[in-house]
């Protein structure tokens, strides 16, 4: 899809094979850049998003471009959506500056794949920080044009540097454990002093050296 993301394979979402062997056909590269084959979004927001990301890429010359699927034609996100967005070769030839966030609706999956030239800015834990902050809060309670909106926008951040994620919040040490401890020295030290006052030594230590205890 470099240069105008121009179609470079035959069209085709799935062909199953034999004897319970996968053979995908790859979806062909995309005319445009923000592409919802599932009806996720309305067709007024699916312009606006892509004009969008159009200027983006005129101003920048990366390209972001979003595909949006029914269902994943797959048993492996990784392996579907990294052989998928080799093929369609996203970004400038020469730069492979390009990346793609994949949305498989009813499977509930999605994933960012970024060109070799988007590595150091887009790395696989950011991308999977933008999913986590940006996109999936938003889908969860059925907001798709502002959930994908919000990953476009953490996407082109990172592509520049600017991308700043809220910082993971540290885990609370739980209430009830505290309690457990708190409980158990308090017990601790009860049997100690009970203990202390039934204690019978055998044996003392006195001026002529060990001797027996209690006459």
């Amino acid at each position: 899809m470099r240069a105008g993301l121009r179609a470079l394979v035959t069209s085709g979402l799935l062909a199953g094979g034999g004897s319970g062997v996968w053979a995908e056909t790859l979806p062909p590269p995309p005319a445009a850049y923000f592409n919802d084959y599932a009806g996720l979004v309305s067709a007024a927001d699916a312009q606006r998003l892509d004009a969008k990301l159009r200027q983006f890429a005129d101003e920048t010359s990366t390209q972001v471009v979003v595909a949006i699927f029914k269902n994943l034609p797959s048993p492996s996100l990784e392996d579907f959506t990294v052989r998928t967005a080799e093929a369609w070769r996203v970004g400038r030839k020469d730069w492979d500056n390009g990346a793609v966030l994949f949305v498989f609706v009813d499977d509930r999956k999605m994933r960012i794949e970024a060109g070799y030239g988007l590595e150091g800015a887009l790395p696989d834990q950011l991308a999977g920080r933008i999913l986590d902050n940006e996109v999936r809060p938003r889908f969860r309670v059925g907001d798709w044009a502002g959930g994908l909106e919000a990953g476009i926008d953490g996407i082109i951040a990172a592509t520049r540097g600017e991308y700043k994620a809220p910082p993971k919040p540290k885990p609370g040490v739980p209430v009830v454990p505290i309690v457990i401890i708190v409980l158990f020295v308090i017990l601790a030290l009860w049997l100690a002093a009970q203990g202390s006052r039934h204690v019978h030594v055998g044996r003392t230590y006195g001026p002529g050296g060990f001797r027996r205890g209690g006459g």
